[in-house]
């Protein structure tokens, strides 16, 4: 590619090789045998012009075509920034309508009606939190279909026009793309006085399920679902429950644990009919309400059995007669205890308690390290003693996590995990580590360790 040329050659005066300048070069031409025909100053002037014309001929004819290509670069450049512009012009306009297209999603539409034709039944008059529940077709408390959370709904509806102030809110729940956002403290929320439905008493039951019933159409439930829910209470109603003592309580634990259910249960895809009475869920209903009933015995006894405060100061005046410092404790004595029927009732609220634990929980397996069946992190456990707390722990967690035995002939050990859980270890590669935690022995594991056994419980001598 030839040099650019940064002038333009028609612009260049023709040298006057006349001139006394350029003597050399006219003698250099005329002694050149090779320029026969240049025998004078004259004829060798007119030679050099000739050539410089020639040269100057050829240079304008590049800045010509160097001009041309210039003009045609500037004019691609400029459509190619159209073009850009163009582009981006087209951009914005999709960019703006599709923002005004989630602008109208989040809009609620305008439908069309008839004109003249009003509400053809009551508006339901309920709690925003438990509306916006009940659209989610989500678990919602009966406690907002009552009375006082529709008279909340209207204090807070009050909020909106009497302040604007703002909270942090955590939008998102707990997943992993929540954020935190500023949002109306008049905005949607749970009521801080919403009462479980477990602590409800039943006429408040019965008083909250027929706006429950009305509202499930927030939801667009199914007609099926809708007459399962109304069988579920419809058959309360008719349960021979009602009729026993304490029944009406075992009927309000059982529509707060099953319904609470049966919304789980949607969510991971496997319902069930709510209307159909599940005999095991009631019977435990009826075993909390024994014991509630025992506990409030229990209490009422104590109260009983307590002495008055008059009763106490009296005893400490009798007393101080039959010796300085003589002193009568202001809370019931052991013959007082006995008498009044407390030593039985805890014997048997003791006993009532261990039943209902051994028939209604699976037991826990040993800690590797403390040999305890209490909850605990059994994976850092640093108790010292063993669960009896008489004898000291005969392991300790090494750097590598594992249990490593501290004490005896085999100290340094390092234990097999899986040999201490209740199927063992079938592995041979390592059977110098299938050891027992609790006592080191190789002929089981801690789960049969007889060092975790129990201690037989103490009888009560009789008094």
């Amino acid at each position: 590619m030839a040099n650019r040329l940064e002038f333009d050659p028609a612009l260049m005066p023709c040298p006057d090789f006349t001139d006394e300048f350029y003597a050399a070069f006219r003698n250099s031409l005329i002694i050149d045998p090779n320029h026969a025909g240049v025998t004078n100053n004259q004829e060798a002037a007119s030679h050099l012009k000739g050539q410089w014309e020639v040269v100057n001929t050829r240079l304008r004819i590049q800045y010509q075509a160097q001009v041309l290509a210039d003009q045609e670069e500037a004019d691609r450049r400029r459509e190619e920034a159209d073009e850009l512009q163009k582009q981006r012009e087209t951009e914005d306009r999709e960019r703006v309508l599709e923002q005004a297209k989630e602008v109208e999603k989040k809009r609620i539409p305008a439908y069309s009606f008839v004109t003249g034709e009003g509400a053809h039944r009551k508006p339901l008059r309920i709690h925003p939190y438990a509306e916006k529940l009940m659209s989610a077709r989500k678990y919602v408390p009966l406690w907002y279909f009552l009375p006082e959370a529709a008279l909340e709904a209207k204090e807070r509806a009050k909020e909106v026009l009497d302040t604007n102030h703002y909270q942090i809110a955590n939008e998102g729940g707990e997943s992993s793309s929540s954020a935190l956002v500023l949002v109306g403290t008049h905005s949607i929320r749970a009521s801080p006085n919403a009462v479980p439905d477990a602590k409800l008493t039943w006429s408040q039951v019965i008083l909250a399920r027929g706006a429950y019933l009305k509202a499930l159409s927030l939801g667009d439930w199914p007609n099926e679902h809708v007459k399962m829910f109304a069988e579920f209470f419809a058959c309360m109603d008719t349960s021979e429950e009602l009729n026993a003592k304490g029944g009406v309580r075992a009927l309000v634990l059982y529509q707060a644990e099953m319904r609470m259910d049966w919304f789980k249960a949607n969510e991971r895809q496997k319902p069930y009919d709510l209307a159909v009475t599940n005999k095991e869920v009631l019977e435990d209903c009826w075993k909390a309400v024994r014991r509630e009933e025992f506990e409030k015995t229990l209490k009422d006894m104590r109260a009983e059995a307590r002495p008055t405060q008059s009763h106490s100061r009296s005893n400490l005046v009798a007393g101080s007669s039959h010796g300085k410092g003589a002193r009568h404790s202001p809370y019931p004595t052991t013959t007082q205890r006995r008498t009044s029927g407390i030593v039985k009732a805890e014997e048997d609220l003791e006993s009532f308690d261990r039943s209902f634990r051994e028939s209604n929980q699976v037991q826990l397996p040993r800690c590797h390290r403390c040999l305890g069946r209490d909850r605990h992190d059994v994976r850092t456990c640093s108790r010292t003693t063993i669960r009896n707390g008489k004898k000291k722990v005969l392991c300790h967690w090494n750097k590598g996590g594992y249990l490593e035995i501290s004490q005896g002939i085999h100290a340094g050990l390092e234990l097999c995990a899986e040999w201490q859980r209740p199927n063992g270890c079938t592995s041979h590669a390592h059977q110098e580590k299938h050891r027992c935690s609790g006592c080191a022995s190789a002929s089981h594991g801690v789960q049969n360790c007889p060092e975790g056994v129990e201690s037989p419980r103490p009888v009560h001598a009789q008094r």
